[in-house]
């Protein structure tokens, strides 16, 4: 009976039992072909990223670019704060206002060998040539215009030595005291001619726009470094006009001044010149050729 009873059937070790070994065998060689392949993709960046030879690591001179370009790399927030102006961070540093200083420069000099602003810059002042009325203009303007004197952007056999001779308070002062002073009274400006129509429209067709937005509807000024027009002597626009015209003055920011000028005809700058004083515009006949010449910049 023994014999016919149905056999059992062998026994299967659990999938645990042989798994465990068979991992312990197949992950090492992954782990070896994964490095392979990690080591081929990365070495053709890492000679990319550092392409110095062993020579050239232990040369001073060799280490000496890539130091410099690891600090011109390097941006702080201080690299985005523009740099303020030379007549902004003078005037920023600049010591409380002395009104007795600086009277004292406009009407007796410094004591050396600046003479007094008042000679040349008085209202009804006796010199030679069209001196600027200083009275009532911004201070910051007047600053800019001395330290331009001062740097030869700004060109005068005149005023560069006075700038040279001026200190930094001395510059501030008397541009306080002339600021603090009221402008001249000017009438009303033209609203016909061609200054007039310079001034309130411009000229598209050779990219003049009107002086307007810039120096105010009635030439009273735009801001801390666009001065007022009108006041001046006669003669005194028209010289400036040119200064930019020919680049002996160059201290206008971008080029923007000497580029329009460059456009204007002499006819042009004898108007504008007559507009903002009130005085006949005149075109003497030496500079008809000139006007004609420069009539399609």
């Amino acid at each position: 009976m023994n014999d016919l009873a149905p056999s059992t059937p062998p026994r299967r070790l659990p999938v645990a039992v042989w798994l465990v070994p068979a991992l312990g065998i197949v992950l090492p060689v992954v782990a070896v072909c994964y490095n392979l392949l990690l080591d081929r993709g990365g070495a053709p960046a890492q000679r990319a990223t550092s392409p110095q030879t062993p020579t050239q690591a232990t040369s001073p001179s060799a280490s000496a670019p890539s130091a410099a370009s690891a600090t011109q790399a390097e941006r702080r927030a201080t690299d985005f704060v523009p740099t303020p102006a030379a007549w902004s961070a003078l005037l920023a540093a600049a010591a409380p206002a002395d009104p007795s200083r600086g009277q004292r420069l406009v009407t007796q000099g410094n004591g050396a060998s600046m003479p007094a602003c008042a000679s040349c810059h008085a209202p009804n002042s006796h010199a030679p040539q069209a001196f600027p009325v200083l009275a009532g203009m911004p201070v910051e303007y007047l600053v800019k215009q001395v330290l331009d004197f001062r740097q030869g952007t700004r060109q005068s056999p005149i005023m560069q030595p006075i700038a040279k001779d001026m200190t930094d308070a001395d510059i501030v002062a008397a541009a306080r005291y002339y600021a603090s002073q009221p402008r001249p009274q000017t009438s009303a400006l033209a609203t016909d001619g061609a200054g007039a129509k310079l001034h309130i429209a411009g000229d598209n067709a050779r990219a003049l726009p009107a002086c307007t937005n810039c120096h105010g509807v009635s030439g009273e000024g735009g801001g801390p470094v666009l001065p007022p027009l009108t006041g001046q002597p006669k003669g005194y626009v028209a010289a400036q006009l040119n200064a930019f015209r020919n680049h002996s003055r160059a201290n206008d920011d971008g080029g923007v001044m000497q580029a329009f000028a460059e456009r204007l005809t002499d006819a042009d700058i004898a108007g504008l010149d007559a507009l903002y004083t009130g005085a006949p515009a005149t075109v003497s006949a030496s500079s008809a050729p000139a006007a004609a010449q420069t009539a399609g910049k």
